[in-house]
């Protein structure tokens, strides 16, 4: 859909693991990058209509969990960041690079910004993130429509409150944008 998706995604992986190791002096774990990401995509899409990296999430007991990076942590190779096990059931994401900021418009690195002046500090937790992904209306609505699955595939039509059920003139400017995003999907699949 997006020219240069997987860029944006890996530069965004990228930026959100070096700023946060530079910014809390603390590795940055998968699940800060996983939680990172969550916010960032679903902010972007509420305030406009359209999700900043357009993620497949799935809905766990501790929040959003990006669905691909998950299920191919233990081969997953790009440029911009390599994961580097550690322990038994821990991986750091580690830059291999300078990120490029080029991918994404002043707004999207203000977000990003902003969650980073939120969240990168040493004495924030992976819970604190965890917590902050619970507000996510999407998150919410998959997991108690779970039943007693694990884990429930998110979607991000569930940010929005009765979409549906709205006429053309009910829309707000986000969820118009979010139509024509979700029918251009549609197409182009």
């Amino acid at each position: 859909m997006v020219a240069y998706r997987q860029d944006r995604i890996n530069n965004a992986i990228c930026y959100f693991a070096a700023e946060h190791r530079r910014r809390a002096q603390k590795p940055a774990y998968q699940t800060y990058i996983y939680k990172y990401l969550a916010l960032f995509d679903f902010r972007i899409l509420q305030e406009t209509g359209r999700p900043a990296l357009d993620i497949g999430y799935d809905a766990y007991e501790k929040g959003p969990v990006p669905r691909h990076l998950y299920d191919t942590r233990a081969t997953h190779r790009n440029r911009c960041y390599k994961l580097v096990p550690e322990g038994e059931n821990s991986i750091i994401i580690e830059p291999s690079k300078r990120p490029n900021l080029e991918f994404f418009s002043a707004y999207e690195i203000e977000v990003m910004n902003e969650l980073l002046e939120r969240f990168a500090h040493p004495w924030i937790t992976t819970d604190d993130l965890i917590e902050a992904t619970h507000d996510i209306t999407a998150w919410k609505r998959a997991w108690t429509s779970r039943g007693d699955r694990d884990k429930v595939p998110m979607s991000y039509e569930d940010n929005f409150e009765g979409l549906a059920k709205k006429t053309q003139e009910n829309l707000s400017p986000a969820e118009e944008s979010f139509i024509v995003h979700k029918s251009l999907k549609e197409l182009s699949a």
